[in-house]
């Protein structure tokens, strides 16, 4: 859902910024279209309708979140008396039973999730359901899927079948070369690589939360994909990076591996939840 409105909201964006160019106020815009806003309960895009008429049946049809099944979900807040990441969430949302048979696409890709979370591993909030559901139905119309995540020293190892260490490299960070391991294994029909650094990163007892600096983790990580792409030769058609923490891989490709040896892949990044970000 959130692949399908990112697209929709395209030319809207262009709308949004050509109309600040001719000089109408921000307020006044708001004031004028009644522009989209989110609570925890409530979305409405009068102005996505307004300004791309396509969008209109998509509109009506989209109704109040809870249509989606969302209306179980409580999404966490700064002001939340146990931070998210402490608290224990149920998996259920994550359908472990093979899809039903799905027409196969015609133009068939390599896609590679880089996340921070997968469920049911390394799941801590919607994200994991998200990314496990959905390489589970690209996988289901035929396309060859990966999911790069982060072997965290919390990881539900006995979840992981056919564990097994495919390569070892190194990875830059911060002036260093720091030796690298690549496992492969599988987890809910799904191949998943696993990123294990040889320093501090990614240890605790939490996905979240560990006594490393994050921001440094995720950082070293997103080069540490793309080096294992290029070290390795794999070259898949999509790159579909997964919220704040893989956010700099876009930059990384784009500046460096690109222009190196990676020319194949194109880049989607999907921001699931604009109420956690990572500041730098």
């Amino acid at each position: 859902m959130e692949c399908a409105i990112a697209g929709k909201l395209s030319s809207t964006s262009s709308y949004l910024v050509n109309t600040r160019r001719n000089g109408m106020k921000r307020t006044k815009l708001m004031a004028n279209h009644n522009m989209f806003y989110s609570s925890k309960s409530m979305i409405s895009l009068p102005i996505l309708a307004h300004t791309n008429p396509s969008l209109a049946v998509v509109t009506e049809k989209l109704g109040c979140p809870a249509d989606f099944g969302f209306g179980e979900l409580v999404w966490p807040t700064p002001g939340d008396e146990i931070p998210f990441w402490k608290n224990k969430f149920p998996s259920r949302y994550a359908s472990l039973e093979a899809p039903a048979e799905i027409e196969k696409d015609s133009n068939l890709m390599h896609i590679i999730h880089i996340t921070a979370e997968m469920a049911p591993i390394a799941k801590v909030g919607g994200l994991g359901d998200v990314v496990t559901g959905l390489a589970r139905a690209c996988l289901s119309r035929g396309h060859t899927v990966d999911i790069m995540l982060p072997f965290y020293e919390c990881i539900q190892k006995q979840e992981i079948s056919d564990l097994a260490l495919i390569t070892t490299y190194n990875s830059y960070h911060d002036g260093n070369w720091v030796a690298t391991n690549a496992y492969h294994g599988v987890v809910s029909s799904i191949p998943v690589i696993f990123i294990e650094p040889s320093n501090q990163f990614f240890k605790g007892k939490n996905v979240y939360g560990g006594s490393y600096n994050e921001l440094e983790a995720y950082l070293f990580f997103s080069r540490a994909c793309l080096e294992w792409m290029q070290v390795t030769g794999v070259q898949p058609d999509i790159i579909h990076v997964h919220e704040w923490q893989i956010g700099a891989l876009p930059l990384l490709y784009w500046d460096m591996y690109q222009s190196l040896s990676l020319k194949k892949p194109r880049i989607v990044l999907t921001i699931h939840n604009m109420e956690h970000y990572g500041e730098c």
